[in-house]
């Protein structure tokens, strides 16, 4: 056998829980979360990060050197965004994701996307914000148009993406619009 086989979870009903069980595996080995649902809000990590390619993500990076408080900090300003999102029409579509500042995984998306030069590049200090839609070729730097991290002004920047008022972002890989 070659490279890494695909797990596929399905449930009682043999509906597709999750494509991404070899990671889900990998990640938790204990089970834990078995049988590994999407969750509304998910840390940023090799069994979440391949939902980035498959429609909107907002991802949100923490500058807070403690996990626990960046976790708190994460399910506060978007968790609540993350579920009703989620439970509208079309929100399965979505992706809501978080990580600390200098996550490994989160500077190489950060790197994809263009809004910082490389993977060893510092991103600005603060809270960030970015949409990725990789299906589109796009971007939002949450940042750079103002909005403030917190539940409220999230929470408007997903009701403007989803009625298109946010425009056409700017192409991955740091391109101009």
């Amino acid at each position: 056998m070659e490279g890494i086989p695909t797990l596929v979870v399905l449930d009682e009903q043999f509906k597709v829980i999750t494509t991404e069980g070899t990671a889900a595996v990998i990640s938790d080995a204990e089970a834990a979360r078995f049988p590994w649902r999407p969750q509304p809000l998910e840390a940023l990590s090799p069994f979440t990060a391949g939902r980035i390619n498959s429609g909107p993500t907002l991802l949100l990076i923490v500058d807070m050197g403690d996990d626990d408080a960046a976790e708190a900090f994460a399910k506060e300003v978007l968790l609540g965004v993350a579920t009703a999102t989620k439970a509208a029409p079309g929100g399965e579509d979505w992706a809501f994701l978080w990580a600390r500042r200098g996550n490994e995984i989160a500077q190489s998306v950060l790197a994809f996307t263009g809004f910082i030069k490389d993977e060893e590049a510092e991103a600005p200090a603060g809270h960030l914000a970015v949409i990725t839609d990789v299906p589109q070729q796009a971007m939002w730097d949450l940042k750079a148009t103002g909005v403030e991290v917190s539940a409220v002004g999230l929470g408007s920047v997903v009701s403007d993406f989803k009625a298109g008022k946010l425009g056409p972002g700017k192409k991955l890989g740091g391109d101009d619009e």
